[in-house]
């Protein structure tokens, strides 16, 4: 797993939880970390909505059709 990758994921949801929300890594990469497998990318399952998020990250984007499913890219790094 790279790490770099691993401790941006980590580092957004404790910026997630530090601002008072509900954030944990989900899906696929928790399976491959669990595999010993390196994730392709990591999923993060937040109680915050889209622009409550958008507030506290500066590399954002939503990804088609994401306002429908709540879904924003988060850059790190």
């Amino acid at each position: 797993m790279k790490q770099d990758a691993f401790c941006g994921a980590v580092g957004v949801c404790e910026k997630l939880q530090d601002a008072g929300f509900e954030a944990y890594l989900v899906g696929g990469c928790v399976r491959d970390a669990l595999l010993g497998v390196p994730p392709k990318d990591f999923d993060i399952a937040a109680s915050a909505r889209p622009d409550e998020i958008k507030k506290l990250f500066n590399k954002t984007a939503e990804v088609a059709p994401g306002e429908a499913y709540s879904v924003v890219v988060i850059g790190v790094g």
